[in-house]
Formats: C-alpha cells, sequence, structure tokens
C-alpha cells in the first residue's frame, strides 16, 4: 500500500468526499528542482543536441504544465505527519497502487530507473493509463547529461531489460521521453530520501487526458484534479491531534467507503507512532474523551 497525507482542510475533505486526487503543476512544487528543466539546462552540450537549444524556455513552461501527485510508502513517518498532515491534525489514507492502471511504470535499481510497458491495459477505460507511475530515486549527484555514455534508463523490468545510453536518446523520440521520465523521478537524496515516495506524474498526454474524461479530469491553474477508483482506498489513519469538532464531518465522509478500517495514531511509545484501530462510530467518543480516558478503551475489539 502507499500513503497520502492530507491537512486538516475544506480541499482535503472535498477530495475524499468526491473521490478525487490533486495533482500539482510542477512548476508550482514546494522543491524548485523537483520534475524541473533546471535538471537539463546546465548540460550545454547536451542541449547542444537537442531541439530544446533554440528555446530552453519553451520547454521549461511545457514540462512545468506536468502535473504530480506525491505518496509515500511509510504511514509512520513523523516529518510527513508533521509537514503535510499539520502536526496530526490532519490524516493520512492508504491506497492500493495497483488499482492506478499507469501503462508506464518506473522502478530502480542501483539509482537506475527501469521503465516498463504494460501493453494490455484499455487506454479508454482509465485517466491513469495516461500516467506515469513509481517509485522515486534519491540521488546524491545529478545524471550527467554531458557525458553520452552514461545510461539513461533500462526498457523493462530490473531482471529482464535492454539498456539505452543518453547517446541514443539524442535521436530517438520515445527515448528523449524515458531520458526526461527518469528526470521527473529523481530527487535530491539529503534533502528527501526520508519521505519514501511514490509518485504519480502527469505528463505529455494532459490535454489528451482532459479530451477523453472529462467527467474524471479537470484543469486549473495550478493543476489537475483526476478521479481515482473509491475500492483503490484501503484504510483511513486519523491524526491524535484532529479537531473533534470536525469528526462528524469526517465521519459522514467516512460512510462513501463501506468497511473501512479506521486507525488513530498512538504516540505511546518514545519516537515511535503506533496505530490504535477504532470503530467509526467511537471517533467522536475518543475525541470527547481523550483527555480523561486511554484511547485504548476505545480500541476495536
Amino acid at each position: 500500500m502507499i500513503y497520502k497525507y492530507y491537512p486538516p482542510t475544506n480541499y482535503s475533505f472535498d477530495a475524499l468526499q468526491k473521490g478525487y486526487f490533486y495533482f500539482s503543476k510542477v512548476s508550482k512544487l514546494n522543491d524548485p528542482f523537483d520534475a524541473s528543466f533546471k535538471l537539463v539546462r546546465e548540460f550545454s552540450a547536451f542541449l547542444e543536441r537537442t531541439e530544446y537549444k533554440e528555446n530552453p524556455a519553451e520547454a521549461e513552461m511545457l514540462m512545468g504544465q506536468y502535473g504530480s501527485c506525491s505518496f509515500s510508502y511509510l504511514s509512520d513517518n513523523k516529518n510527513l505527519w508533521a509537514l503535510y498532515a499539520s502536526d496530526y491534525k490532519g490524516f493520512c489514507i492508504a491506497f492500493d497502487e495497483d488499482k492506478f492502471d499507469c501503462k508506464t511504470e518506473i522502478s530502480w535499481k542501483n539509482h537506475i530507473p527501469c521503465i516498463a510497458e504494460h501493453m494490455n491495459i484499455n487506454a479508454l477505460r482509465s485517466p491513469f493509463h495516461w500516467m506515469i507511475k513509481g517509485s522515486v530515486d534519491y540521488a546524491d549527484v545529478l545524471l550527467d547529461l554531458d557525458n553520452f555514455d552514461n545510461v539513461a534508463y533500462r526498457e523493462g523490468n530490473t531482471e529482464d531489460y535492454e539498456e539505452s545510453i543518453i547517446e541514443n536518446c539524442l535521436h530517438d523520440e520515445k527515448k528523449m521521453d524515458r531520458l526526461f521520465i527518469r528526470l521527473c523521478f529523481t530527487k535530491e537524496a539529503e534533502a528527501w530520501s526520508s519521505e519514501k515516495e511514490f509518485r504519480l506524474l502527469i505528463g505529455n498526454y494532459k490535454n489528451a487526458m482532459a479530451t477523453i474524461f472529462p467527467d474524471s479530469v479537470i484543469t486549473e491553474e495550478r493543476g489537475y484534479k483526476v478521479s481515482f477508483p473509491y475500492d483503490s482506498v484501503k484504510q483511513i489513519i486519523v491524526g491524535h491531534n484532529f479537531e473533534k469538532e470536525k469528526i462528524p464531518e469526517l465521519i459522514n465522509i467516512i460512510t462513501k467507503y463501506p468497511n473501512l478500517p479506521c486507525f488513530i495514531t498512538n504516540p505511546s511509545n518514545p519516537w515511535k507512532i503506533d496505530f490504535i484501530e477504532l470503530d467509526k462510530d467511537n471517533l467522536k467518543k475518543y475525541y470527547d474523551l481523550m483527555e480523561s480516558f486511554s484511547i485504548l478503551a476505545f480500541a476495536k475489539k
């Protein structure tokens, strides 16, 4: 499973109520180098041999329109609870990533990406077909694009693949796209590696998605709303600092997801976050009485 952290805002409640992800345009992300053409511009020899040399600013603008939606493989990351779930005032949703039937998937081995295509996916069934999904790699140094013998990516999986170097990408549009996928799934290790990110990326097919799925893909100034399958939601974890006044609203939303397991964060042990499973009906009782009773009194039997 993968986990998405939400602050306790009306936008978060709306996304859960209506069942959609928000993809921020990469030009609006909190890391200015994340999925950015800035990772390309400093490599002058590479840039000189591409179509982008005439107008790199246009390329940066087009790449900035990509959409990114981030998750984590971790549900107990204290930094993520603090930063993205407002100091445990928000909540975290577990999703089954296999429900996102993306045609293109990226994985990593020794910091080299393996990019696979799933050919049996119906392009008209889901907007996720047009996306790329996979894990983010955390690098200590940038890929040197000016060294044309460097491995750009591997086509296939981590055990069975065909390797392409940067030189190959200069003469092949599809291979160049693969190289840019790599850049969009690479982040600085020192700053971001603790997040253990899984990512969904809207790339060159954002307009096709919006045309084919007008009811499921909504384009906004800062990003894209994309409906997710309700059966991809597997559990909800509510922060122990969640405001009790908002519990009825949350319970009302949860009813859209029948039999959804519900947990509360429980910082009972030093430097460790545990989870206690509760019946949905006990959520309000817990927050009403949390100052007087142990959370264990309301734990699901």
